[in-house]
């Protein structure tokens, strides 16, 4: 009874959770057998031979960044006290529960890199952190600051947003929640636009993974960034031009015969088969009774007839 139950649970996990969570929940259960094993509470871990799930292409959940017209339209509709905190995540890229936590004392104005510290309780990876602010976000976190701030005050006193207000205020603002490719724009979506605006203005990806406070380049690159918001077609038409490469097609195109062909790849031929014209006239050939003598010519190799010789000697016996 007890073991079905137990699979009846697992089957019922399996189904709501996404295979990333699995993964994780995997793990921290194998971390405490061993645990167990080292106390010597148990003498195997059951799990230690359990694969994980397969995550590539089995996201539960895609996410997407927020275009600027979005962004703008989401800071327009929504109250200030949860606007300034909608920038904040997407100009900074810091989690919902770092926000929640942020205090003033974290945000550096009195710096020559103004900043926000990212403090290690506070920090998914339990490291501290400086984000360099933009000038827009210390402009506004300026402004947001209350004449009688504490060090230790909040700097979101009414709170972080959640997901049902964002709903409402996405819906306001005529944003879809989910787009007709089945992605999400939820508040971590406004992390995936910190990344897409790093990469959309040209930050170097090894300063991005920084910024991001990614272990691995390719979360910068590859989840975090949204190509759909990457200038593709304007970076593209932007190229400059290779002058020299014009003129060499232009030169070319010049000299294009009507038929198509060029005269640059008619010209040398000409010269060969004058060249060997030219030489034949001045080979003399001898012949006494049943054999025949071939004379050098000047400047091409000695005559012959046999096939395994240079081309240009063959060539000079067969015109004469």
């Amino acid at each position: 009874m007890t073991s079905r139950l137990i699979r009846s649970s697992a089957g019922a996990i399996n189904e709501n959770l996404s295979p990333r969570s699995l993964n994780h929940y995997l793990s921290e259960a194998r971390s405490f057998l061993n645990w167990l094993i080292k106390s010597e509470r148990i003498l195997a871990n059951p799990l230690s031979k359990v694969s994980k799930v397969e995550e590539k292409g089995r996201a539960t959940r895609v996410r997407r960044a927020f275009s600027d017209a979005e962004l703008k339209a989401l800071l327009k509709v929504a109250p200030a006290y949860r606007s300034i905190a909608y920038l904040t995540a997407a100009r900074s890229g810091l989690r919902h529960g770092e926000l929640a936590k942020l205090k003033w004392a974290d945000v550096v104005f009195d710096s020559e890199t103004p900043h926000i510290l990212a403090r290690a309780a506070t920090t998914k990876n339990r490291l501290d952190s400086r984000i360099p602010m933009t000038k827009e976000l210390e402009k506004e976190l300026l402004k947001h600051r209350p004449k009688s701030h504490r060090a230790n005050h909040p700097v979101f006193p009414k709170g972080v947003p959640r997901a049902r207000t964002l709903r409402l205020d996405l819906e306001k603002a005529g944003i879809p929640y989910q787009d007709e490719m089945g992605r999400y724009a939820d508040f971590h979506s406004l992390r995936y636009t910190w990344g897409t605006y790093l990469q959309r203005n040209g930050v170097n990806s090894r300063v991005a993974m920084e910024l991001m406070r990614h272990s691995d380049r390719k979360l910068t690159d590859k989840i975090y960034t949204d190509s759909n918001l990457l200038p593709l077609g304007e970076v593209v038409r932007n190229l400059p031009d290779e002058e020299n490469l014009i003129e060499i097609l232009t030169e070319i195109s010049g000299k294009t015969c009507r038929n198509g062909s060029r005269v640059g790849e008619i010209e040398p031929l000409e010269k060969a088969a004058q060249t060997a014209l030219h030489a034949a006239s001045r080979l003399r050939l001898s012949q006494s009774g049943d054999f025949e003598t071939l004379v050098e010519v000047a400047g091409i190799e000695p005559a012959s007839r046999n096939t395994s010789d240079p081309a240009s000697t063959r060539v000079v016996h067969l015109l004469i």
